[in-house]
């Protein structure tokens, strides 16, 4: 298992965008979200390892998608977007992320309606 998932974080790597830090789609970063986590759930993983600079890069362009709301979105899909890259930046336990992160909580709490 642990050689499959070595393979996997490998290839994340190598189809992320080098310049930009995402993966898929600029509109959509919550692919990114999702690489990002599955990057993280590698329980062989140590911090400052050669995949460091690949997530330092994909995290500043989830940042870069940080709305004046506080969503974390581009196009469409707002509350899935931000959802999937609330938990990511989570999943990264960077203190210096607390202030997008509460927004981002806001943003998709202002998202429930009740109808009732």
């Amino acid at each position: 298992v642990g050689r499959a998932i070595e393979r996997g974080v490998k290839w994340l790597a190598t189809e992320q965008n080098a310049t930009s830090g995402l993966w898929g789609d600029e509109e959509y970063p919550a692919i990114t979200g999702l690489s990002l986590r599955a990057i993280h759930g590698d329980p062989a993983r140590k911090n400052g390892d050669k995949y460091s600079a690949v997530l330092d890069k994909g995290y500043s362009f989830i940042l870069s998608k940080t709305q004046s709301d506080g969503g974390i979105y581009g196009k469409g899909l707002a509350s899935y977007n931000t959802s999937i890259c609330l938990m990511a930046l989570l999943q990264r336990k960077k203190p210096e992320y607390k202030p997008v992160i509460l927004k981002a909580r806001n943003f998709l709490i202002n998202q429930q309606h009740d109808f009732d």
